[in-house]
């Protein structure tokens, strides 16, 4: 497990901010993505700051929980 969560921390890192997006900040990879080309993410998403602090605190709270755990 410790071995691994790494990845399952890189991943929450991604993923909080993603799903807490507000509506009017999300957008279409259908219609950005034509065919088999690449797209650089960074072109695609822009983060914006996590406005609510139970938002803040989701993420917080993944990374204190690998401290406490061991994992980092």
């Amino acid at each position: 497990m410790k071995k691994n969560f790494i990845f399952g921390l890189v991943f929450a890192l991604e993923s909080i901010p993603f799903c807490l997006l507000d509506p009017s900040q999300s957008f279409d990879l259908d219609a950005i993505i034509k065919g088999n080309e690449a797209v650089n993410i960074a072109d695609v998403w822009t983060l914006y700051n996590i406005k609510t602090s139970s938002g803040r605190q989701r993420l917080a709270d993944v990374i204190i929980h690998a401290v406490e755990n061991g994992y980092l």
